[in-house]
């Protein structure tokens, strides 16, 4: 990284395009270093730690770089298109309100169980069938190591990390 530094600087200064060239190439043997030594960090850390959930979730919430004390604050809600409280009690207040109400709600709408209606009432038999196909591992890692970040928030950086252990499974 030094010598990348250095490098840098020399090629600012003389503005030579052969200077630039030794500087991008010193740059991404850089990059791969750091890439390829945390690919092999984590995957040590992880090795590690097989079979301590502690440990394992400890270094998977390090890779991701999430903290472990991360306390978020809620300033303000909406209740409605033209309603919103910013006091923290009201706030407080109403996010109780909701717990307390939402398992009432829930269960008013299961139907009583003591009506004569019958289990075949509320599931019936599908014709539909399905059957799984044999996927290529190669198929798998291609997938797994071009994936963008899905709703799942799985950063793609773990899964490319991963690919190569997901696949055994």
């Amino acid at each position: 990284m030094h010598i990348r530094d250095q490098l840098k600087k020399i090629a600012i200064k003389t503005k030579n395009l052969a200077d630039w060239k030794y500087y991008k190439r010193q740059k991404n043997f850089v990059n791969k270093e750091v890439k390829r030594l945390k690919k092999t960090f984590y995957r040590d850390e992880i090795e590690k730690n097989a079979g301590d959930f502690k440990g394992t979730c400890s270094a998977l919430n390090s890779l991701m770089s999430r903290k472990s004390n991360n306390i978020m604050m809620i300033n303000e809600i909406r209740i409605s298109s033209s309603e919103s409280l910013t006091n923290p009690i009201d706030i407080a207040n109403n996010f109780n309100k909701h717990f307390i109400e939402i398992g009432r709600n829930l269960a008013s709408q299961i139907p009583d169980p003591c009506s004569g209606e019958s289990f075949d009432t509320f599931m019936s038999r599908s014709t539909s069938k399905f059957k799984l196909q044999k996927v290529e591992e190669s198929k798998v890692l291609k997938l797994l190591t071009t994936a963008d970040s899905g709703y799942d928030k799985i950063p793609n950086k773990l899964l490319k990390i991963a690919a190569p252990y997901i696949i055994k499974t």
